[in-house]
């Protein structure tokens, strides 16, 4: 994981585990905590930007670890903590960014969801592709997506747990913005340059408020539970197996 600081109070944090295309373990999550202790102590960032490193933005969770998880015990015991991740960063007091720059699948998909906007390279393919390993998004994705588009946007880019472009994505909302590089990226930004930290911070308060806030992290609670029952059947188990026996080879 790299944090690095960019100029006007930007922060961004690069997931950096190209050789798993950025996918979610234990270490990442425990990265990731440690990076926002820090950025609350610093006090400086106005707008935090996630991104992957390598051609991928991030693939979820990694099953070559996570795949020795078999009850529902042992699922939540992975869900809960990342799904309180996703919590602090949908509550984080300034505005994030997902700077999807490859793929964005499963998890990866959960992960841009949390966040207040969505920026994709014109190559870039997003995906909840839960559905193809026979479980429901398990770290919140589901309830922090219906915030961002409406109800038959949200319903189709889940339930068809297919690939979309960029451009449909941007079609239907899900993306803000298609750039082609960092440089436009910054610029796209910049129209944030004349606000403070505080004033960004206090209209996110605004915009959800603190009752909302609870109703939403209830929901990606339940979220959580369900996945993890569905995490437990066979069907899940069984097409985990076919997945990454079809990517050895």
């Amino acid at each position: 994981m790299i944090l690095s600081y960019e100029k006007n109070g930007i922060s961004k944090i690069t997931l950096n585990r190209p050789e798993v295309k950025n996918a979610v373990d234990f270490d990442v999550m425990n990265e990731l905590n440690a990076i926002f202790d820090k950025l609350e102590e610093d006090k400086g960032t106005r707008i935090l930007v996630f991104t992957g490193k390598g051609s991928a933005f991030c693939s979820g969770g990694d099953l070559g670890k996570f795949h020795s998880l078999k009850t529902e015990d042992e699922a939540l015991g992975m869900l809960v903590p990342m799904s309180r991740l996703l919590k602090r960063i949908a509550a984080l007091p300034y505005l994030t960014v997902a700077y999807i720059n490859g793929h964005a699948v499963g998890g990866g998909c959960e992960l841009a969801a949390a966040c207040d906007f969505r920026v994709a390279d014109p190559g870039a393919k997003t995906g909840f592709i839960q559905g193809r390993l026979q479980i429901t998004t398990g770290w919140g994705g589901a309830s922090l997506l219906k915030e961002k588009v409406p109800y038959l946007q949200a319903l189709t880019l889940l339930t068809t747990a297919r690939l979309f472009t960029a451009e449909e994505g941007l079609n239907m909302g899900w993306i803000q913005a298609v750039l082609n590089s960092e440089s436009e990226l910054m610029e796209w930004l910049s129209k944030w340059n004349g606000v403070s930290g505080s004033v960004l911070g206090s209209y996110k308060d605004a915009v959800r408020t603190e009752k909302e806030r609870d109703t939403l992290f209830n929901d990606i609670d339940k979220e959580v539970k369900a996945c993890a029952k569905l995490w437990a059947k066979d069907e899940h188990h069984d097409a985990v197996n076919a997945f990454l026996s079809k990517t050895d080879r």
